[in-house]
């Protein structure tokens, strides 16, 4: 499990936010026996889990709206109903206007407020410079899907038999100003 940080080429990397670790000793490349690795309880697991459902779909609408492709196999994978009909409504939109984004989106650390069951809340501030433009221009479109911006992501997660779903989201811009 890893904090999605995106380049602004668009490449994806990881970074370790301390979750998915096992029980026993890590190996130094010397073959050194190190600190012991602690285990997680299954709570701290289904979190982790959680975020990493969370952050597949946050790459998968990245690499969709990069594309204003609606049909992006992995939006289907990682998010359903009512948010990938909204999803796929947005990208129909911008393709039909001829319109991508593009530019990183740095997000700080996802903390899950609330878990029941086959629910979870996921809160995260985001520095969104991924931006709407003319896919002919390359001009930033008017208003706020053309503007960098701190955003507050609000997001249900839904637990299904494929794992954790984006079910809805929220996002407000000016709701939070850091990471």
């Amino acid at each position: 499990m890893g904090l999605l940080l995106m380049s602004a080429c668009g490449s994806v990397t990881r970074a370790p936010v301390g979750g998915g670790l096992q029980a026993g000793t890590v190996e130094s490349p010397t073959g050194a026996s190190l600190t012991p690795v602690r285990e997680l309880t299954a709570r701290q697991q289904e979190m982790s889990q959680v975020v990493s459902g969370w952050l597949a779909a946050e790459e998968a609408f990245a690499d969709a709206v990069r594309t204003s492709d609606p049909y992006e196999p992995d939006l289907a994978a990682t998010t359903l109903d009512p948010q990938l009909d909204g999803t796929r409504s947005f990208l129909e939109r911008m393709s039909a206007h001829g319109l991508v984004a593009k530019g990183p989106v740095q997000y700080g650390a996802p903390h899950i407020t609330e878990l029941h069951g086959t629910k979870a809340m996921v809160r995260v501030c985001a520095m969104d410079a991924e931006i709407v433009v003319s896919s002919r221009t390359g001009r930033p479109v008017p208003g706020i899907l053309g503007e960098v911006a701190f955003e507050l992501f609000t997001s249900t997660m839904q637990l299904t038999d494929g794992g954790w779903k984006l079910i809805s989201q929220d996002v407000g811009v000016g709701r939070c100003n850091h990471l």
